[in-house]
């Protein structure tokens, strides 16, 4: 392939990458914000997860089918003018810049989750101990059991 044809053929395909990786970065901040609320929403957090994964799986997809164009601009690039370079190099910047941003919201939305979990676990143990003392309780609360019947004959 020539030099300035597998320069646009990489930008595309970074490009595209790109637009993927802003669109997870996206979910990422809505999961944070279902998250991170008074009232969590769980299931668009989950929502929000499970979109995460449809655009790691087209990730894939495209890293896979772009394999040989990849190697082909890894094996020429360093050869070629700078002016040719300077649109790949300016995608893939844009990359690095995003997939940071990406690892930042990541980890907070480790902790959002770390945070839930823990909540959840909390008011899980509250309700087993308050099943607990009804137990114990239970007997003892309410009207006594009638200890004579009258029976008329």
């Amino acid at each position: 392939m020539e030099p300035k044809q597998l320069s646009q053929c990489m930008e595309g395909i970074l490009g595209r990458e790109l637009a993927l990786y802003r669109e997870m970065e996206q979910f990422s901040r809505d999961q944070i914000a279902a998250l991170s609320s008074d009232n969590p929403d769980i299931e668009k957090a989950a929502q929000m997860m499970r979109e995460k994964q449809s655009i790691v799986q087209s990730l894939n997809e495209l890293d896979k089918d772009s394999h040989e164009i990849k190697e082909e601009w890894e094996s020429v690039a360093e050869t070629l003018d700078e002016e040719i370079r300077k649109s790949v190099r300016t995608v893939a910047a844009d990359i690095a810049g995003v997939l940071e941003i990406l690892m930042k919201l990541e980890k907070e939305n480790e902790d959002c989750l770390k945070r839930n979990a823990a909540d959840l676990n909390r008011e899980l143990i509250a309700m087993q101990r308050a099943r607990l003392a009804s137990r114990a309780y239970g007997s003892r609360i309410g009207p006594e059991d009638a200890r004579f019947l009258d029976r008329k004959r």
